[in-house]
C-alpha cells in the first residue's frame, strides 16, 4: 500500500533516463565488464586435455543415418580445430567428441545448482547424439548452442557424443541467412567447442530484468505496471555490484519478485507441449533453382 500523505518533497523523475538506462545492464556495449553479462558464465575450458573434437566429412551432398555414417567415418576420422571452416552449403559433416569434466565442478558449482553445458557454435544447424545414437538436442548456431552434460558425466573419465552438423542457416543459405536465394559455396566457421559452467542465478536474473524491462518500456506511460516496472528494473540495477556479484544477483532476483511474484512456483504441474518440424532446405533448394532459372 502506498502512504496516503507524502510530507516531504519528490523530484518528478525523467521518465526516458531511467528508461534508457535499463538496456546498459544486459547490453554488451563498453560496461559489459561491469554489468550482469560478464558474470554469465564461471568457467570456460576448451584444451586437448578437457574436449577432442574429431571429424568426417560426408561425400557427395548425402545424409546417412546414424549407424552408417559412423561405419563410414571409421578409421576416416580427422583432428578438428576451432576457427575451421566447414561446407559447402547443403553438406552434412559429422563430429566425434569426446570430453572430460572436471569432476571437482559437480561439487563446486552442479550441487549448488549451477549447469555444466557443452557450448558449440559451428553457425549452422546441428543434432547432437548419444554413444548409442539416440538424438539429444538440435542446436541452430544462432539461439542455441548449448546441450547439458550429463551429472553422471562429471566424474573426471572422458565421454564420447556426436554432433551432425548441416551446412545450412535457419532460413536457407542465403549470406547472413537473410530472405534470398541460396549460395551454392557457403562454409561456417567453429568458433565454440567448449566445457562451461553457467552461472544460473545470473541466467535467471537476465530472463527477469528482460521481462521486467519490456515492461517498463511497453506499458502505457501513465500505467501503475510501467512505474513499477521502471522502479524495480532500476532498483535491481542499483543494488547490482560486480565486486560482489553472488550476493547482489542474489538480492537481485529478490527484488524482482515485486513485480513477477515467485517464479518458480510459477509452473507447479508440468504443461503439455508438442514439436512440430519442417525441412527448409528442399523448399529453399527448389527456390535457388528457380531464381538460376530465371
Amino acid at each position: 500500500m502506498y502512504s496516503p500523505y507524502n510530507n516531504e518533497p519528490v523530484a518528478k523523475r525523467v521518465a526516458n533516463l531511467f528508461t534508457d538506462r535499463l538496456r546498459q545492464f544486459t547490453g554488451d556495449g563498453e560496461y559489459k565488464s561491469l554489468n550482469l553479462p560478464a558474470f554469465y558464465e564461471r568457467q570456460r575450458l576448451d584444451d586437448k586435455s578437457h574436449v577432442v573434437l574429431e571429424t568426417y566429412a560426408v561425400s557427395d551432398l548425402r545424409r546417412p543415418l546414424f549407424k552408417d555414417a559412423l561405419k563410414e567415418a571409421e578409421r576416416n576420422w580427422k583432428p578438428a580445430k576451432k576457427g575451421s571452416e566447414y561446407g559447402p552449403s547443403w553438406a552434412t559433416h559429422w563430429f566425434k567428441i569426446q570430453v572430460c569434466v572436471p569432476a571437482e565442478w559437480k561439487k563446486e558449482y552442479h550441487k549448488k545448482g549451477d549447469l555444466v553445458v557443452f557450448n558449440w557454435n559451428l553457425n549452422c544447424e546441428g543434432l547432437v547424439f548419444s554413444e548409442s545414437g539416440d538424438a539429444l538436442i538440435g542446436l541452430s548456431g544462432e539461439e542455441r548452442r548449448e546441450w547439458p552434460i550429463p551429472e553422471s558425466w562429471m566424474d573426471g573419465k572422458c565421454h564420447t557424443f556426436y554432433i551432425e552438423a548441416g551446412c545450412n542457416g535457419m532460413f536457407g543459405n542465403a549470406t547472413g541467412s537473410s530472405i534470398q536465394p541460396p549460395s551454392d559455396n557457403r562454409y561456417f566457421r567453429l568458433d565454440s567447442a567448449d566445457l562451461v559452467v553457467v552461472n544460473s542465478e545470473a541466467r535467471h536474473l537476465f530472463v527477469d530484468f528482460w521481462i521486467i524491462g519490456d515492461a517498463a518500456r511497453e506499458f502505457p506511460g501513465d500505467s501503475w505496471q510501467r512505474g513499477k516496472a521502471l522502479d524495480v528494473a532500476n532498483k535491481i540495477m542499483d543494488v547490482f555490484d560486480p565486486e560482489n556479484p553472488d550476493e547482489s544477483i542474489a538480492e537481485g532476483r529478490k527484488l524482482a519478485k515485486e513485480y513477477l511474484g515467485d517464479t518458480t512456483k510459477a509452473y507447479k504441474q508440468q504443461l503439455p507441449f508438442a514439436d512440430g518440424r519442417v525441412d527448409q532446405k528442399k523448399g529453399w533448394s527448389v527456390l535457388g533453382l528457380a531464381a538460376r532459372a530465371d
